[in-house]
C-alpha cells in the first residue's frame, strides 16, 4: 500500500468529489442489482403457500444490501435440515442461485460506471 499526498486544494476537491460519485452511482447500481436477485429468488423458491416467497426482501445496509428472508424454515430450504434430508427433499436453494445468475451482470455494470465517472 502507498499514500499520495495531493497538496494543491482544487484537485484534491476533484478527487473528493469523483470518490463521492463513483460511491453513490455504484451503491444506486447496487440498489437495483439486489432488487432484481430479489425478484430472482422470488421466481425460483418452492412454494407451498406463498409465506418464503413473500418474505424474500432487500435491505440496505452500510456500504451494500442484504437479500434474505425471516421465515424461521428459510435456512432449512436453502440448506436442507442439519439432520438429513426429511420431508423438503433435501436443500433446495433459490437465494444463492439468484446471486449467481446475476453476480457477473452486476460486476460487469458496476465497473461500466466507474469507467465512465473516472
Amino acid at each position: 500500500m502507498f499514500r499520495v499526498d495531493v497538496q494543491d486544494e482544487r484537485l484534491r476537491g476533484k478527487l473528493t468529489k469523483a470518490k463521492i460519485a463513483v460511491y453513490n452511482a455504484v451503491l444506486a447500481e447496487l440498489a437495483t442489482s439486489a432488487l432484481e436477485i430479489q425478484s430472482e429468488a422470488r421466481e425460483i423458491v418452492p412454494v407451498d403457500d406463498g409465506f418464503l416467497k413473500d418474505s424474500i426482501l432487500t435491505n440496505e445496509i452500510e456500504d451494500g444490501f442484504k437479500i434474505g428472508s425471516n421465515a424461521v424454515y428459510a435456512n432449512y430450504i436453502e440448506f436442507g435440515k442439519p439432520t438429513g434430508t426429511g420431508p423438503n427433499g433435501g436443500p433446495k436453494p433459490y437465494l444463492r442461485p439468484a446471486f449467481e445468475n446475476n453476480k457477473n451482470k452486476i460486476v460487469r455494470r458496476v465497473q461500466a460506471i466507474i469507467r465512465k465517472l473516472l
